[in-house]
C-alpha cells in the first residue's frame, strides 16, 4: 500500500519536527549567477541544457505565473522583472562534466540538485535559484505540513506522467518512491512537491516506470536534510474572516499587551552580517540592565534576530510574541498572542502597535513594518551598518535614515558605519548607544503607556 503526500510551498511560518514523511524542508535557495550565463532552454521550453552544446539535458516542469507577492518574492530572491518560473530537473552527468567550470557552491548545487528558473516578460532567463540541502540564508522556501492527495488527483498526475523515481537513499529508506513538482493552482496557491510514499514496513525499490521525457533522473535533492527539530506546527489552516479590519485587529491585540512603552524588534530570520549576532546579544543584555520594568519587548515570534534578542534578554515576562492565528512562535521565551490570520495581516498589525522599532538587517518585510511605523510617527531606530533593510534597502523609510535629535553626530556615525575593527567592541559600543537612546526617550515620557 502507498499514499501520496503533498508538501505545499507557503509564505507562513512552519516548525519542523521529526523526519520525512512527517516533514520535509525548508529548502535553501541560492542565486546561481554563473549557471544563468550557461543555461539554455530548448524552443518548446520543456527541457534545458548547457549552452556548450551538451546533448544530454534536463527536463522542466511547465512554466507558471509567480504567485508570491512583492515582499515574499524579494525574501526568496525572485527579481521584480520575473513573471513566470519552472522547476529544473537535474540531468545525469552534468555535475561531473561541468562542476569544474564553476567556483561558487550555488552553481555547483544547481548542477547537482536542480532548482527554479525564472523568465521575464520577453521570455529571457532572469534568474536561477539553486536548491541546496542547507537552509542557511534569507532565501529559504518553507514547505508546510503534509496533506494527503486525493486518489483522483494522483490518477490525473499519473496519466500526465508527472511522477519521477526517488533515488535519495534516506528518503527511499523512509518510504519515498516517486515525486512530482505540482504547479501553483494544482493543489495549493504556490505549488509544492508531492511524494508517493510506501506504507509498508518493507520498502520496495523506486519505480522506473515514471518518466516525463526521454532521460534518466537523479534525485530531486542529493542529500537534503530536515531542519533542526523544534515544535510541531498545526496541520489545519486557520479560518479567515471575510474581511480584515486593521483598526479592530489593533484594538484586540493592544488589550492583550502589558502596560508600558512597546519596543518592537525587527530583523531577518537569518544573520547576514557576521557581527550582527554579536550586536543583537549585546542589545539584549543592555536592555535587560537599563530597561527592566520600564518597557515591553514585542517580536513576531520569528527565528533569527528576534529569537536571539528574546533568548538573550533573560526577562521572559517582558517579551510578547505576536503570531498569526493557527501558528506558534519559533521559540518559547515570552507570552504568545495572536494577531491576524496570516503573515501579511500580522505584519500590518505589528507595524501599528509599537512605540519604538529597533531594526537590524532585514528584508522587504522589515521595510514594510518600519515604513508603517514611521508613517504614523513611531520611532524607528535602524542599526544602519548591519545592512539589508536597516541599511536602506527595500524602500526602507528614508526619514529613519536621517539623524534624530536624541543622537549626537558622533553617536549617529557609529550606527551608520563600523567605526571599530574589533567585532566585540563594535557590538558593545553600538548597543550602549542604542539602548541609551531608548532610555532617554522613555525617561522623557514621549510615550503614554509607561507604567506608573
Amino acid at each position: 500500500m502507498s499514499k501520496c503526500l503533498y508538501f505545499s510551498a507557503t509564505e507562513k511560518q512552519f516548525k519542523y519536527e521529526g523526519d520525512f514523511p512527517d516533514v520535509f524542508g525548508p529548502i535553501g535557495l541560492h542565486v546561481a549567477e554563473s549557471v544563468l550565463e550557461h543555461v539554455e532552454l530548448l524552443p518548446d521550453k520543456t527541457k534545458w541544457k548547457m549552452k556548450q552544446g551538451e546533448v544530454q539535458c534536463g527536463c522542466l516542469s511547465a512554466f507558471s505565473s509567480i504567485t508570491f507577492n512583492e515582499f515574499e518574492r524579494a525574501e526568496l530572491g525572485i527579481p521584480p522583472s520575473s513573471t513566470t518560473f519552472a522547476w529544473c530537473y537535474q540531468s545525469p552527468g552534468l555535475h561531473e562534466k561541468y562542476a569544474a567550470m564553476f567556483t561558487a557552491s550555488s552553481d555547483k548545487a544547481f548542477l547537482k540538485n536542480g532548482g527554479f528558473i525564472y523568465l521575464d516578460n520577453s521570455g529571457n532567463c532572469d534568474r536561477v535559484l539553486a536548491a541546496t540541502d542547507t537552509a542557511d540564508g534569507c532565501m529559504d522556501l518553507t514547505l508546510g505540513a503534509p496533506t494527503t492527495c486525493p486518489p483522483d488527483k494522483v490518477k490525473r498526475l499519473r496519466k500526465e506522467q508527472r511522477f519521477f523515481p526517488v533515488t535519495i537513499p534516506r528518503l527511499v529508506k523512509r518510504g519515498a518512491q516517486e515525486y512530482a513538482w505540482l504547479l501553483p493552482g494544482d493543489v495549493s496557491e504556490h505549488g509544492g512537491f508531492a511524494y508517493i510514499v510506501s506504507q509498508c514496513d518493507e520498502v520496495s525499490e523506486p519505480s522506473s516506470a515514471a518518466t516525463l521525457c526521454q532521460c534518466s533522473w537523479l534525485p530531486m535533492f542529493s542529500e537534503i536534510l530536515p531542519a533542526k527539530p523544534t515544535q510541531a506546527a498545526e496541520t489545519e489552516p486557520p479560518q479567515k474572516s471575510d474581511e480584515f479590519n486593521l483598526a479592530d485587529a489593533i484594538k484586540t491585540v493592544s488589550l492583550q499587551l502589558p502596560a508600558g512603552p512597546r519596543v518592537c524588534i525587527l530583523g531577518g530570520r537569518k544573520f547576514q552580517e557576521p557581527t550582527s549576532e554579536l550586536v543583537v546579544k549585546e542589545l539584549a543584555k543592555a536592555f535587560a540592565t537599563e530597561l527592566k520594568n520600564k518597557a515591553v519587548v514585542l517580536t513576531g515570534g520569528l527565528e533569527g534576530i528576534q529569537e536571539t534578542f528574546a533568548t538573550n534578554l533573560g526577562l521572559p515576562d517582558h517579551v510578547v510574541n505576536m503570531v498569526p492565528a493557527g501558528e506558534s512562535s519559533h521559540f518559547s521565551v515570552g507570552k504568545e498572542i495572536k494577531g491576524g490570520s496570516s503573515l501579511k495581516e500580522r505584519i500590518a498589525i505589528y507595524g501599528e502597535i509599537g512605540d519604538i522599532y529597533l531594526t537590524i538587517e532585514g528584508g522587504p518585510g522589515v521595510s514594510k513594518e518600519a515604513g508603517a511605523a514611521a508613517t504614523r510617527g513611531a520611532v524607528v531606530l535602524p542599526i544602519i551598518w548591519t545592512g539589508g533593510a536597516s541599511g536602506g534597502m527595500f524602500d526602507f523609510p528614508s526619514g529613519a535614515l536621517q539623524k534624530p535629535d536624541f543622537f549626537s553626530t558622533e553617536e549617529w556615525k557609529q550606527l551608520q558605519e563600523k567605526t571599530q575593527e574589533d567585532p566585540a567592541e563594535l557590538a558593545q559600543s553600538t548597543a550602549k548607544i542604542v539602548i541609551g537612546a531608548i532610555v532617554k526617550l522613555i525617561d522623557q515620557r514621549r510615550f503614554d503607556r509607561r507604567p506608573s
